[in-house]
């Protein structure tokens, strides 16, 4: 019996590390694109290069902010709030350190200037900027991403009770794969199908509720599993996992333990 270590596979480990690196890429090209603009006086007073370099250290900064700001308020409001709310909720708060980080910082590169930008003016355009990242951010993360290469590529079967809306949000080549499991990644869904995986913009108990109990059910705070992709349950130690077709390990938690075995599950 092999040992269970961990709730993601080494594979989803990498898919996980790649969308990460596509996050960062993302911010470094919006960096580059306003170091082509020159807002806030930067276009006049320093060269292209300087530019370039000064606003994608900018927009990865403010980016961690970002990331920082969403991560604190997610665990603050829970489900109380949808994604919308809590992206725009986000960018508000998040344009305070933002603004104060570029008020503090481009004065002193530009030297002394008359006609300084004033505080809630910078505030304002960081607020902007927040708001035109996580826009674009939101349509980059609803689009499909690589299948893990531990995964074998399934062909395509018939969508099966799940209602024709929940499959309308996934990617094509995920919509007649066989559904496998949900993850939680704070208000964004990971869905493990026969073709791999992709992120959607859904919270885990909005898609529970669309698909109903007699579908699968949740095994952890973070994990609903599909009832026909189980395959076998593995233990070591305190730690129970599902093992799913494609070889996806799955933790099972304690309060969930009781409820599964009665199932036949575990």
């Amino acid at each position: 019996m092999a040992a269970f270590g961990s709730s993601r596979s080494a594979n989803d480990g990498a898919d996980r590390a790649w969308r990460w690196g596509k996050a960062w890429r993302y911010l470094v090209v919006a960096g580059i694109a306003l170091g082509l603009a020159g807002p806030f006086s930067t276009f006049d007073a320093w060269t292209l290069p300087a530019r370039i370099a000064f606003w994608v250290a900018a927009v990865l900064s403010i980016g961690g902010i970002n990331f920082v700001t969403r991560y604190l308020i997610a665990r603050l409001v829970g489900e109380r709030l949808s994604l919308w709310p809590v992206l725009l909720l986000t960018c508000i708060v998040a344009a305070v350190p933002g603004g104060l980080l570029l008020w503090f910082a481009v004065p002193p590169l530009l030297g002394p200037a008359p006609d300084a930008v004033s505080l809630p003016v910078v505030i304002g355009q960081v607020l902007l900027i927040n708001l035109v990242l996580t826009f674009v951010g939101v349509l980059v993360a609803q689009r499909g991403q690589r299948a893990p290469a531990g995964l074998p590529e399934a062909a395509p079967t018939p969508a099966k009770s799940e209602p024709e809306r929940w499959r309308e949000r996934l990617p094509a080549e995920h919509r007649t794969a066989d559904l496998l499991a949900l993850e939680a990644e704070d208000h964004y869904l990971r869905v493990h199908t026969g073709a791999g995986s992709t992120l959607i913009l859904l919270r885990l108990g909005d898609a529970m509720a669309e698909l109903g109990p007699e579908r699968g059910q949740q095994v952890h705070r973070s994990w609903w599993v599909a009832r026909d992709a189980v395959e076998r349950t593995e233990r070591a130690g305190e730690k129970v996992a599902l093992v799913l077709r494609g070889g996806l390990r799955v933790p099972v938690s304690r309060g969930n333990r009781a409820k599964l075995a009665a199932m036949g599950w575990s």
